[in-house]
């Protein structure tokens, strides 16, 4: 506890103001104390001497400091992304993401106990919701990527407590469906009104090789929620690098969860070709550097979550290939649009079939 002042003006200026004060009280009793008894006169001037201590007292703006020291660590949390995106072997040495999380995390588990009793670090997996770290885990095996969801699970066990910040360690796509698809950007100003920052750590990123032979698929996009039996369109940007006269091959890869149990994933196969379905593209490039833009189709079979890829093939002599590939889910469900149509044969039929996907 300590005492100390704030005056409404600089020191000598309030110094100034309370004796001049002094001094009108002093000079003002002498004209009127001569009429008044001398019992009353110093009276009058205790009071006056009274108030002009009390003004002085109040221009000096005393206050009294108590700081009290809380001995509680603060704690640090750390989110790891287990969603099966991040199965995805794009790192260096073909490694996935999820294998190039748990390095950094056994990389640094000696640097966080050296923080000793001022810092707690929790550790965290996330996916559709927040559960404490599994180290046990091998691959990814959540469904969804729920930010917004995970974010409130955050503030809510940060709440009383200090907190240095998120460490959040994944691929960075927000892919959730109800009811986890709560707005990760609201999730996270409440995070930020709660001075909590977030330092997010980014796996996946591909990067240029210093082979001029390269080409990459970029910018992944599909709808995440399909119909099975119906067309699902497929777009994504094609980058080449030193590739001028050479042919390539695009093509969409499918899950094949044949035998494999809920939460194991499956191998990537060739989606089969149907009628109506775009499942491979060839292309000749013809400059050293282009982006084209790919549109793909397949008809998914069955209901239920599927991973899919899209992939060009490694040319010869291209040194860097895992960023030929770009994977991501989709959930594909029962029912969409379905027509009857009965009539003699017309030419429109070949129509209503293409949106069937028959």
């Amino acid at each position: 506890m300590s005492l100390f002042f704030e005056p409404i003006w600089s020191w000598p200026l309030v110094i100034l103001t309370s004796l001049g004060l002094v001094v009108l009280a002093l000079v003002t009793y002498r004209s009127q104390g001569k009429r008044l008894p001398s019992w009353q006169a110093r009276q009058l001037l205790g009071l006056r001497l009274l108030a002009v201590l009390l003004l002085t007292f109040a221009m000096f703006r005393p206050a009294i400091q108590k700081s009290d020291t809380d001995d509680n660590p603060v704690q640090l949390l750390v989110l790891s992304d287990v969603s099966r995106s991040m199965n995805t072997a794009d790192l260096p040495g073909g490694v996935t993401r999820f294998q190039g999380v748990q390095a950094d995390l056994a990389k640094y588990e000696s640097k966080w106990k050296e923080l000793g009793k001022q810092v707690e670090v929790r550790q965290f997996d996330f996916a559709r919701d927040l559960v404490p770290h599994d180290p046990a885990l091998t691959e990814g095996v959540g469904d969804q990527t729920a930010f917004g969801q995970v974010f409130e699970k955050v503030l809510q066990e940060m709440r009383d407590h200090r907190s240095l910040g998120i460490v959040l360690l994944t691929d960075g796509a927000q892919r959730a469906v109800p009811p986890f698809d709560a707005d990760p950007f609201t999730a996270a100003r409440k995070l930020g009104d709660s001075q909590i920052p977030i330092y997010a750590v980014v796996y996946g990123t591909s990067s240029l090789s210093t082979s001029t032979l390269d080409v990459a698929v970029e910018d992944l996009r599909v709808d995440p929620i399909v119909f099975e039996k119906k067309i699902v369109p497929v777009s994504c940007k094609l980058r080449t690098s030193g590739a001028n006269g050479k042919k390539v091959r695009v093509r969409v890869l499918l899950e094949d969860r044949t035998g494999k149990r809920l939460n194991q994933s499956g191998e990537l196969r060739p989606a089969p070709a149907t009628q109506q379905a775009r499942t491979v593209r060839e292309y000749e490039i013809k400059g050293d550097a282009e982006t084209i833009t790919v549109d793909l189709s397949f008809v998914p079979s069955s209901s239920g979550e599927l991973k899919i890829a899209v992939e060009v093939e490694p040319i010869e002599h291209e040194l860097l290939i895992r960023n030929n590939r770009r994977e991501t889910i989709v959930t594909v469900k029962k029912g969409g649009l379905n027509v009857a149509y009965f009539d003699q044969a017309r030419p429109e039929q070949s129509r209503i079939r293409m949106v069937n996907g028959e």
